[in-house]
């Protein structure tokens, strides 16, 4: 009996890792693909796509991971975990009691949740060593990414165009798969960072060579960018692995060795290298704007003309500091504080379309939304595993690689610092990255809650948990297939409205042109409800179409939810279409309110004092 049992064992553990292989080589062709995820023919080309891709790999990933695992009595979290758990559980009460916007707190949870678990998912089946190979391999993506990089910044990629058929210049948006220049940024830099193991530490020369491409490629693309923030957060993270590596070297009683040599010779290179391609793209300039600026007493370069904002939602977290309004409660919440207090009204905001979405800060959005206990919270699980890192890379007798678990060290770093001027844990880019990264850093780390489930096929219950995970996981991947249709017809029907409101063509054309983009606006509306950009332009199609009273309606919906001045400028527009003045004056000096150089909703007002003298 002993024996048999023995048997049965080793067999489920041979199952376990075979599974394992499979699911470690379905995460990666994941985490591959995600960085060329895009639509060209949606409104959202980059971000949403990203989004929608991330869900639903998560829900493959999660589904598979369960058909091969049953959940162990036995096994139990450990510290990180628990807290990972109940940070997730007050997230998910405090969603409940304290949301302003129920419907989007709930939602922005739902992600949440499900990414917690592609996390703890993916700590399950990991190997540092296929790890280590991972990161080298989205390093050359990177790399590929920074190529196409300079060719939009030179104006030879021609996906990336604007409305007027001009190529972007200036400071590019990293190769337009990647989507926004701080994502882009993002992923250059933690690329760069991951693969100092392989420059330093491969096997073989051809491995080092390859691996200092792909580091050359990346500072290049970073540079290109122009993101301070990112520089600045690599940078310290370079100053600590730099002060690492000649610890261990010096540790190990090598003294000055040509190695060392080669590295002081290497490092002076890419200073050389990168000041050049520094120069060539701005950077130079732009930092020396920023110093300027800063020594005058002027931030605005500094922090991107966002310390309005910060000052804005810290004034905000005091109205409210224990609790906080809920996630994704931010955007909606800003604007309304922005537009309709004597505090908010008093701030100079960066002239720029659209609200203010995030806070560009973490710290502060995380406080501001899920109160102070949730700031407690982030704070330790992002910092807590920095305690087993760096023990492990500075343990030099240990059985594992202290200089990988060294730059896991620094990646924390980095991720702390871009916290303070970005959002990296809100882009579905940084965040994948992240969640790469901490699960990494967790491998191995706690007991597993899981074991191999042996029979999750051959016998009749394993086949009806099969077909129950599968359905869940098409039921959960559908909205998120919906959602991308949805925004190919809002970017064809945001097109059409474009021709419709041209001034070219005959008034039967660009009614014809504002019938077509209604049709694609109304298909987008049923697949998608949630998808309130499709409200606004909803509602300008209507107003061509001469329809205001359901014109109203539409934009109020898209009031509600992403409020902005060029969304209550339409609203005010069409209350002058119904007669509505009271109305129309209010939406357009609320606009106002939150841009007052915005010129449409001047030239709307004017046109309204005309009407009423």
């Amino acid at each position: 009996m002993k024996a048999k049992a023995r048997y049965h064992k080793s067999a489920q553990d041979r199952q376990g890792r075979g599974a394992d292989g499979y699911l470690r080589l379905l995460a990666a062709v994941f985490f591959l693909l995600l960085p060329f995820v895009f639509s060209l023919q949606g409104l959202d080309k980059f971000r949403l796509p990203k989004e929608l891709f991330l869900s639903a790999g998560a829900v493959v990933l999660i589904a598979a991971f369960l058909l091969t695992r049953r959940v162990s009595l036995a096994g139990r979290p450990a510290r990180w975990e628990t807290l990972l758990l109940a940070g997730l559980l007050y997230a998910g009460l405090q969603s409940l009691w304290a949301a302003r916007h129920l419907q989007m707190t709930l939602r922005a949870f739902a992600v949440l949740l499900l990414l917690s678990l592609l996390l703890l998912v993916l700590r399950e089946i990991w190997s540092q060593e296929f790890l280590r190979r991972l990161w080298f391999v989205l390093g050359a993506v990177a790399a590929l990414h920074s190529v196409m990089t300079l060719f939009q910044y030179y104006g030879f990629f021609s996906a990336m165009v604007d409305q007027q058929g001009r190529t972007i210049e200036g400071r590019a948006i990293p190769a337009g798969l990647v989507g926004e220049v701080q994502s882009g940024a993002f992923f250059f830099a933690f690329c760069l960072l991951l693969n100092l193991y392989w420059l330093f530490r491969a096997p073989s020369r051809s491995l080092r060579l390859a691996a200092a491409a792909v580091v050359l490629l990346n500072l290049i693309g970073l540079l290109y960018t122009r993101t301070l923030t990112t520089l600045a957060a690599l940078a310290l993270s370079l100053l600590f692995w730099a002060a690492y590596h000649h610890w261990q070297h010096f540790r190990r009683g090598l003294g000055v060795t040509r190695a060392m040599a080669l590295l002081w010779a290497g490092m002076a290179a890419a200073l050389l290298l990168g000041g050049v391609a520094a120069h060539q793209a701005g950077v130079i300039d732009r930092i020396q704007t920023v110093a300027q600026q800063m020594r005058e007493g002027d931030w605005s370069v500094a922090t991107a003309g966002r310390q309005p904002v910060y000052a804005l939602t810290w004034s905000m977290v005091l109205e409210n500091p224990l609790l906080g309004t809920g996630l994704d409660s931010f955007g909606v919440d800003f604007f309304h504080y922005r537009a309709e207090t004597e505090t908010g009204r008093q701030k100079q905001l960066l002239e720029q379309p659209g609200a203010f979405r995030e806070v560009h800060n973490e710290y502060l959005q995380v406080w501001l939304e899920l109160g102070l206990p949730g700031l407690v919270a982030f704070l330790a699980l992002l910092f807590w595993p920095l305690v087993p890192c760096l023990k492990k890379a500075f343990d030099l007798e240990g059985g594992h690689d202290p200089y990988w678990w060294a730059l896991y060290a620094a990646g924390v770093l980095f991720v702390a610092v871009e916290c303070l001027a970005f959002f990296p844990f809100q882009a579905p880019l940084p965040a994948a990255l992240i969640i790469l990264l901490y699960s990494g850093m967790r491998a191995g780390q706690a007991k597993a809650f899981t074991q191999a489930d042996a029979a999750f096929l051959s016998t009749r219950a394993g086949r009806l948990k099969a077909f129950l995970l599968i359905v869940l996981a098409l039921l959960l991947i559908y909205p998120r297939v919906q959602a991308w249709r949805a925004n190919v017809f809002m970017g064809k029907g945001e097109r059409f409205l474009q021709s419709a409101y041209s001034q070219q063509g005959s008034a039967s054309r660009r009614a014809i042109a504002a019938r077509r983009a209604l049709d694609n606006l109304e298909t987008a509306v049923n697949l998608c409800s949630t998808c309130y950009r499709a409200y606004d332009l909803r509602g300008s199609a209507l107003l061509l179409l001469g329809r205001p009273d359901k014109a109203v309606e539409s934009y109020r919906r898209a009031a509600r939810y992403i409020p902005s001045s060029e969304v209550f400028t339409n609203l005010g527009v069409a209350y002058m279409a119904l007669g509505r003045a009271r109305e129309a004056r209010e939406s357009l000096q609320t606009a106002l309110h939150y841009r007052p150089g915005y010129a449409q909703a001047r030239q709307a007002l004017a046109q309204l004092d005309q009407r009423s003298r």
